[in-house]
């Protein structure tokens, strides 16, 4: 596991999809929300759980989401990469 990933919480991680486009598409499966990037037509479910996000789960739902791990990155730091501008 890339050591850059750490435990988030779910505050941080619906930060950085919605800075990177994402918007809300509605209740996913379960305690989950659905996230889409209709232009790019990008997909991501996020856990609606106490406490933060094990790092595992954050990564793997960032690699099933279509965005790299340095998009997400610059993204938690405040940043927008270029592909979604």
């Amino acid at each position: 596991m890339p050591p850059y990933f750490r435990n988030l919480s779910e505050r941080e991680v619906v930060s950085a999809f919605l800075r990177l486009g994402f918007e809300r598409a509605g209740r996913g499966r379960g305690p989950h929300e659905k996230y889409v990037h209709d232009e790019l037509g990008l997909t991501v479910h996020i856990p609606r759980h106490r406490g933060t996000i094990p790092q595992g789960t954050v990564l793997r739902m960032v690699r099933r989401s279509g965005v790299t791990d340095d998009e997400f990155l610059m993204a938690l730091d405040g940043n927008v990469p270029e592909r979604f501008r």
